[in-house]
């Protein structure tokens, strides 16, 4: 008894190998699909934490170029609202002087002579707080009227988070 080698593939084993390579297809894309919407998810995650940080940038940089004028201070603040005046870039980076007013409760909005805009977003009210010593672990204010000085800082303290802008370029 003599067997012959036969040539080629049968029905089946072509079924086979066709059903094999689409289902390799098919989890190759959906692998790509959902390389791509990480892909997307971390850019949009990226696009967000940059505007935050720009904001942050804005409010630290407002709140640090105070300006102490003629020997008086025109600071004052409550609570809820700091107003002062402050050395604010336009868009050729140029410093000119403008009015500014920090507003918060679960927004924290900076008001100046350009725009009104929301720099900080919390889920609950803040207050605003003014360390006046910073010996001793500090001691902060409520509020803060104008006169001779500045305050060291300035605290938007929100239930679980606290944002400490310093006033002024101080060691």
């Amino acid at each position: 008894m003599s067997f012959s080698r036969r040539r080629g593939f049968t029905i089946l084993e072509l079924i086979v190998a066709l059903v094999l390579s689409a289902s390799l297809l098919l989890a190759g894309r959906t692998l790509t699909e959902q390389a791509a919407g990480v892909s997307e998810s971390i850019a949009a995650d990226a696009a967000i934490a940059d505007s935050a940080r720009a904001r942050a940038r804005l409010l630290r940089t407002i709140v640090r170029n105070v300006d102490i004028g003629l020997g008086t201070s025109n600071f004052s603040g409550d609570a809820r609202t700091a107003k002062f005046a402050s050395w604010c870039s336009d868009d050729q980076v140029l410093k000119q002087s403008c009015a500014v007013t920090l507003t918060v409760d679960s927004l924290v909005t900076l008001t100046d002579s350009s725009a009104s805009r929301v720099l900080v977003r919390s889920t609950v009210p803040g207050v605003l707080r003014y360390l006046g010593d910073a010996s001793d672990g500090g001691h902060w204010y409520r509020s803060w009227g104008p006169g001779v000085t500045l305050p060291l800082a300035v605290g938007i303290v929100f239930r679980t988070d606290t944002i400490v802008l310093r006033i002024g370029d101080r060691g």
